[in-house]
């Protein structure tokens, strides 16, 4: 994640931890290390549940943004 696109500056622990509390609490359980949101489903996902997860991911992104 970043807070300035165009610097490609990396976003604060702060927003970082936000996201991924609000990721949570929307029902996907994401990891961070410094600005990464890391992923890490098992070998058997199907499609449904990532686009369960991915659209989880896009609308917190979106509300925090």
């Amino acid at each position: 994640l970043v807070s300035d696109r165009a610097q490609k500056t990396p976003a604060s622990k702060e927003t970082v931890a936000r996201v991924a509390e609000a990721a949570y609490q929307a029902g996907v359980m994401v990891r961070v290390s410094g600005a990464n949101i890391i992923l890490s489903p098992p070998l058997i996902i199907e499609q449904q549940h990532i686009d369960q997860v991915f659209g989880i991911l896009g609308r917190v992104l979106q509300e925090l943004g």
